[in-house]
């Protein structure tokens, strides 16, 4: 049944089928699925096969109480993206969520989101958490939004080449997901790829992309070169399309870094 122009399903199969789709991602690591917003706060974490988690540190090259001001930022940006507000409380219960939410509101006018910061810096995991509130929004609302991640080399790769050896079709559907992420994000030093309709196609269907860079990664695109990442590269190695989105001034940019404090 088509409702709000998002397709639904019976209660039963569509729980199912949301719950095997999520867990037929990939994530690095797979752990990364069972955190919540209250464990997104500059601490690292490792998880045990029983469930445990032990704090190992905190984001690379920060102290505590630095690490901690970072991250909270970020998870209130990450947040009010996918809902009304930034209170962890006020979206603790799925009646709490639909109220809130404004998932489906992505679904239908796009907004895209650029998450950069360093090694162990969180981006991935604030990335997954993101993926995280579209499955219980689907879930709760019944709509059957679509949903993927892909490892940026993984993509690089389907669009490497010329003709032929392009994966045209697994471009296709990733340009055709409701919702995508593209985990860490960078130009190869060999490889041409031509994302361009990958991106465009996504820009005009308004679908909301969520990209994870490395800060070099994005300064770079805009103008400001770090360790040999130029705008110019970018658009050469990659495409005028993935410049184009990394520069667009409607992203929300979340920088997992000390710029700014």
């Amino acid at each position: 049944m088509l409702r709000d122009h998002v397709w639904t399903a019976c209660g039963c199969q569509h729980l199912a089928a949301v719950k095997w789709r999520f867990e037929q991602i990939k994530l690095k690591p797979s752990e990364l699925k069972y955190y919540n917003w209250s464990d997104f706060n500059g601490s690292l974490r490792t998880r045990y096969p029983n469930g445990r988690t032990e704090v190992i540190g905190c984001i690379e090259g920060m102290n505590e109480n630095t690490a901690a001001t970072v991250a909270i930022r970020a998870r209130s940006q990450a947040m009010r993206w996918c809902f009304d507000t930034d209170d962890i409380n006020l979206v603790s219960t799925r009646e709490k969520r639909q109220k809130h939410s404004l998932i489906h509101t992505k679904s239908v006018y796009g907004g895209n989101v650029v998450i950069a910061g360093g090694h162990r810096s969180g981006k991935s995991l604030l990335a997954a958490l993101l993926l995280k509130e579209v499955v219980r929004a689907s879930i709760d609302s019944g709509k059957d939004y679509t949903f993927g991640w892909v490892e940026g080399s993984v993509l690089v790769d389907a669009a490497y080449g010329f003709g032929k050896y392009v994966d045209f079709e697994q471009l296709g559907e990733w340009a055709d997901l409701h919702f995508l992420v593209i985990d860490n994000f960078n130009v190869s030093n060999t490889k041409v790829s031509d994302l361009d309709k990958l991106f465009y196609d996504r820009s005009y269907n308004r679908r909301p992309t969520i990209v994870t860079c490395s800060t070099e990664f994005l300064f770079g695109c805009q103008g400001k070169p770090m360790r040999g990442v130029t705008s110019g590269r970018v658009k050469q190695m990659l495409g005028e399309g993935a410049l184009q989105f990394m520069l667009d001034p409607s992203n929300v940019e979340i920088k997992l870094c000390m710029e700014g404090l």
